[in-house]
């Protein structure tokens, strides 16, 4: 496992478990102490979990699907739903932690790809300038050799510069 290299990751994945224990005792505490609550919210994962845990093994051992699996009883059904309720309470953390996790990684991302635009554009307007400065530069230097007459310079600075 990957995150057992991470000690830190241990140490949370072991406090999330840590915190599961406790939600599940509160539900079964409160799913002895209102029939409601139990009716609606524990038994039906419960029962639903046995079914399908049922109907699976019977597949596995090429048995013949049962019409009507007997439900389980009571404390067994309050139990196995609050221990699913728990897990799902786990399952939960976990993917409000990586969703957590990609919000701020997008965020980041985001903030680093509108500094690069920026840059970008701002090395591009800099590009722009330079290029409108060359070629205004081109233009004069064009200019003044029509209007000096470069070569002739160059001739009579040579000769002076021999002697």
């Amino acid at each position: 496992m990957v995150i057992g290299s991470f000690p830190l990751g241990k140490v949370a994945v072991f406090a999330v478990k840590r915190i599961s224990t406790p939600f599940s005792k509160l539900l079964l505490h409160v799913g002895k102490h209102s029939p409601l609550f139990r009716r609606v919210v524990i038994h039906p994962p419960g029962q639903l979990y046995h079914i399908m845990e049922t109907r699976s093994k019977m597949r596995m051992l090429h048995l013949p699907q049962p019409r009507k699996i007997p439900p389980l009883t009571d404390p067994q059904a309050t139990r196995l739903g609050a221990n699913i309720l728990s897990e799902v309470f786990v399952v939960l953390i976990g993917l409000g932690l990586i969703f957590f996790e990609l919000m701020r990684q997008m965020r980041k991302d985001k903030k680093l790809h509108n500094d690069h635009t920026e840059k970008r554009r701002s090395i591009d307007e800099r590009l722009a300038k330079i290029d409108l400065d060359v070629e205004r530069h081109e233009k004069e230097i064009s200019w003044l050799k029509k209007h000096l007459n470069v070569e002739e310079f160059c001739e009579e600075f040579c000769e002076q510069k021999e002697e």
